[in-house]
């Protein structure tokens, strides 16, 4: 499920592949897209609530207008499920991860920034980005958290404080710290950027 961020609509998608776009006040807005085939692990709107951008079990990437128009899809994004998808807080960019272990960054129209970060051994399960954009944190079923640059490069070494998978991230406001959720663990973790070590 995604709710774009001006409140207008609300996105889901089911294990038969299908999205549905409803408006907050409960009518529909879009009805039955057939957009992947099999589950749709992943959705996100753009800040400007313009854009919804998918991911499923077939490993495809697919960009939405609000109205249900496909504006660019991509079959082979992953291989496998994709789980996570986020975009910058200015809309210009955006990430996405899944079962591959690869990080892929996308530029809002859907051209393609880079052709995976490489890093974690299992599913990356959440993405988040600081509010400035810059950096982009991702978790995974490794145990690991990643940093990465725009650029596609690693920062520092992964953060590993969580017995089993890494479910959840998100960045404080200031961007100064990150806070990780492990899902088997059951555990919280908070970390400084700027302590992160260095390889």
């Amino acid at each position: 499920v995604a709710l774009s961020q001006d409140g207008l609509f609300v996105a889901g998608g089911t294990e038969r592949g299908v999205i549905e776009i409803w408006n907050t006040d409960g009518s529909r807005a879009v009805d039955h897209i057939a957009a992947h085939a099999g589950t749709v692990g992943a959705m996100a709107y753009a800040p400007s609530g313009r854009l919804l951008v998918t991911g499923g079990a077939d490993g495809a990437v697919k960009v939405w207008s609000t109205d249900g128009t496909l504006r660019q899809g991509f079959a082979s994004a992953h291989q496998g499920m994709v789980r996570a998808i986020a975009f910058t807080s200015d809309g210009s960019a955006f990430a996405t991860a899944g079962d591959d272990g690869l990080v892929r960054l996308w530029g809002s129209d859907g051209t393609s920034r880079h052709s995976g970060m490489a890093g974690h051994e299992a599913w990356v399960r959440a993405l988040t980005f600081a509010a400035d954009g810059t950096v982009l944190a991702s978790a995974g079923d490794d145990g690991a958290v990643r940093l990465w640059t725009q650029a596609g490069q690693a920062i520092g070494i992964p953060l590993r404080g969580h017995d089993g998978s890494a479910s959840a991230v998100a960045f404080s406001t200031d961007g100064s710290q990150i806070v990780t959720g492990g899902y088997f663990d059951s555990r919280v973790r908070r970390w400084k950027i700027d302590a992160v070590p260095q390889e």
